[in-house]
């Protein structure tokens, strides 16, 4: 075969074989760059459409449920842990100063 293609001229290598290639598989070609530019487009759409729903849930404000049933949730109250009720009348506890030398 590389006898050939070197006995060949170079317009016959580098314009001839590239033509009868895409005459023969052209088809296959154009069908195989339609299915993956078709793919790409979907998922586009998809990405946008998922994208446009986060919005508008956050805009509406359907935010997150607490998991123990409660209506709605302040932003970042499922992140950190629950602190226990105050109990009326009592001040809260504030942190003890740094104990000094005695």
């Amino acid at each position: 075969m590389q006898k050939l293609l070197n006995s060949l001229p170079w317009w016959v290598k580098w314009i001839g074989l590239p033509i009868i290639a895409l005459v023969v598989f052209g088809s296959l070609i154009v069908s195989l760059v339609s299915i993956v530019v078709g793919l790409i487009f979907k998922l586009l759409v998809f990405v946008v459409l998922v994208g446009a729903l986060v919005f508008v849930v956050k805009r509406v404000g359907g935010g997150a449920r607490h998991p123990l049933g409660r209506r709605s949730c302040p932003p970042g109250s499922l992140s950190r842990a629950a602190s226990p009720p105050r109990r009326p009348g009592r001040p809260a506890r504030t942190a003890r100063p740094a104990a000094g030398p005695r």
